[in-house]
């Protein structure tokens, strides 16, 4: 059975941890990628600094299958990602033929050598198509680079996605009418009946009331089945003796 990939989504920019803009494409794009099986590990906001993104990089690029960084390679000068990635990867950052075209393509007169900026790339970076402003996001290896605006994101990440080797990936839920504390070690026994599945409680409160629900994912989706199973008829016992009193 293929294993499901891992990846790392890297978040470039001051804006996000100053709390001027609040983040959107983390959550989208772990939404994407688990939906093809891909499963994000890591989620990291750094900011505008080429030191930082570089050494991130490098670290995240070595330690998962993918790494998906968003942000930074508009053409003002806090945009610095592109010459970031360039320098995790130990290449020069230069005008990329393709994008130099694809941007006049886009521009015509309005071209301009700011705009052109954008086209300078890590030697080798091979583009991602941006079909809402021309300019292209791109990937070097297994890293891949999108702009920070939401819709943008959106929109381009479909063609990284059919990039990306991926496994069926199984997630399954149930609510549960007890508190936390109170079926914690029927968790602890199906955690140790089913080791390949992955099984989570999420607790949360609506006009004062707390309830939880169960989560169990994996690769395997008869051992999600049966785990979603064994969970369910073993806290469905666990509630019933609560209600009678053993």
């Amino acid at each position: 059975m293929m294993m499901n990939k891992q990846a790392a989504i890297l978040i470039v920019g001051n804006e996000i941890l100053s709390g001027r803009t609040r983040d959107k494409n983390a959550y989208f794009l772990a939404c994407a990628l688990k939906e093809i099986g891909v499963l994000v590990k890591r989620i990291v906001v750094i900011p505008d600094v080429i030191g930082q993104i570089a050494t991130e990089v490098n670290t995240l690029r070595h330690a998962f299958d993918y790494v998906i960084v968003c942000g930074g390679i508009g053409p003002t000068p806090d945009d610095v990602t592109r010459p970031a990635v360039a320098l995790a990867f130990g290449v020069p950052c230069e005008p990329h033929p393709e994008a130099v075209r694809i941007l006049h393509d886009y521009y015509k007169e309005r071209v301009s050598a700011r705009r052109l900026v954008m086209a300078e790339l890590p030697r080798a970076a091979a583009l991602i198509p941006n079909p809402n402003t021309g300019a292209p996001g791109f990937a070097v290896e297994n890293v891949f680079v999108l702009p920070g605006i939401p819709e943008l994101v959106e929109s381009m990440f479909a063609h990284v996605a059919a990039q990306l080797a991926h496994a069926p990936f199984v997630e399954l839920e149930f609510p549960v009418a007890l508190a936390e504390s109170e079926f914690a070690d029927v968790m602890d026994a199906a955690v140790a009946r089913f080791p390949a599945v992955e099984i989570g409680s999420y607790p949360s409160c609506s006009a004062g009331q707390w309830c939880c629900v169960l989560v169990v994912k994996g690769a395997d989706a008869a051992q999600v089945q049966a785990a979603k199973a064994w969970l369910h008829a073993a806290i469905t016992a666990r509630a019933e003796a609560m209600r009678e009193g053993h």
